[in-house]
């Protein structure tokens, strides 16, 4: 087959979409190296998986109008040079001028402009409600990352049931650093976008009440700045920002946290559940579909919208033998979820389309 890859979440520093799309590559290569990989991004790639049956598409990106409407052209522009078989898209969206003779495979992580619209930015909703629902209908296949995300398929768009498989993500290679930046104390991990869905204006006020009441640990807040930051007071004491950190210093930083924090108002699938429990550390996260299929017991469930249920969780946290009990549970829990199994359904999917 000549397949053709959207890249374009590999041309970012990025959690979530860009690492599914970075395992899921190095690992579909590997498996189909008599396939024909192009991957096609507009601007250059930054982590590109290389082998000689994988050639880079890219070019120098203007703004950020100018670049969606030159990749809806451009892609498919190129996906008929190349002569592709199939085209997989790992981010919500397709080419929207594709040749319908070339197959069309759609990851698709969350519908989050749908259920939570009032938390996205207006341009990114734009584009959501404007590709999302076309790229859905143009798909051949669905890969959702969840049960929870395929049920939403089907109510939100009445998807066929028999159109999509669901792959879910799972957690990379451990490799156990030291914390970086000389963070010696206690600490509980946040890790994702800044943004008003992963509910940390709520944390942080719980947070806060947690060191009123005796609790000792800091926060720690990694990821990209985001949006919406006026509703997160970063003057709380015991609260650092640290922004991205590479993958090393993240390695270190869920090795040693107390636990992982994801209160979130809506997930498709929470990768750093998986990849905190991976490395024995618990979590606590929101008692709604699906962080509580991902977490199991390995961790405690809170209502994301109650500051009350937040600080709760994080003082029960402090307890070790609680924190005990839910690390031994961690490791099983998180070896549910495989790159490699995912890889090879994502590969099935390929090879039946």
């Amino acid at each position: 087959m000549r397949i053709g890859v959207d890249a374009r979440p590999l041309t970012v520093p990025t959690f979530g979409i860009g690492r599914y799309t970075r395992e899921l590559l190095i690992r579909l290569i590997a498996l189909a190296p008599h396939h024909d990989w192009f991957l096609y991004a507009d601007r250059p790639i930054l982590s590109a998986p290389l082998a000689e049956n994988v050639q880079l598409r890219s070019f120098s990106r203007h703004n950020r109008i100018l670049s969606l409407a030159r990749t809806q052209l451009t892609f498919a522009h190129w996906a008929n040079i190349d002569k592709l078989d199939l085209f997989w898209s790992p981010r919500h969206h397709l080419p929207l001028f594709l040749n319908q003779e070339i197959r069309q495979l759609l990851s698709i992580h969350d519908v989050v402009w749908q259920k939570y619209p009032e938390t996205m930015l207006s341009a990114n909703l734009f584009v959501e409600r404007l590709l999302m629902p076309a790229s859905i209908d143009n798909a051949t296949r669905i890969l959702a990352l969840s049960d929870a995300t395929k049920q939403d398929l089907v109510d939100s768009f009445s998807v066929d049931q028999s159109k999509i498989d669901v792959v879910s993500g799972a957690a990379g290679e451990v490799i156990d650093f030291s914390p970086a930046r000389d963070i010696l104390d206690d600490y509980f991990l946040f890790i994702g976008t800044r943004e008003p869905r992963k509910n940390l204006s709520r944390l942080v006020t719980a947070f806060d009440r947690y060191r009123t009441n005796g609790g000792k640990s800091l926060l720690i807040i990694v990821g990209a700045k985001g949006w919406g930051e006026g509703t997160l007071n970063t003057d709380v004491r015991h609260v650092r920002l640290l922004g991205h950190v590479s993958d090393i210093e993240l390695n270190g930083l869920m090795t040693h946290a107390t636990a992982l924090l994801l209160p979130s108002l809506y997930e498709g699938f929470g990768l750093p559940l998986v990849e905190s429990m991976l490395r024995g550390v618990p979590v606590i996260t929101s008692d709604i579909s699906p962080m509580t299929q991902v977490m199991g017991d390995a961790g405690i469930g809170v209502d994301p919208l109650s500051v009350d249920s937040i600080e709760s969780a994080l003082l029960k946290m402090e307890d070790v033998s609680i924190r005990h009990q839910l690390a031994l549970k961690c490791r099983a829990q998180a070896q549910k979820f495989s790159w490699d199994l995912s890889a090879r359904a994502t590969l099935n999917v390929m090879q039946e389309m």
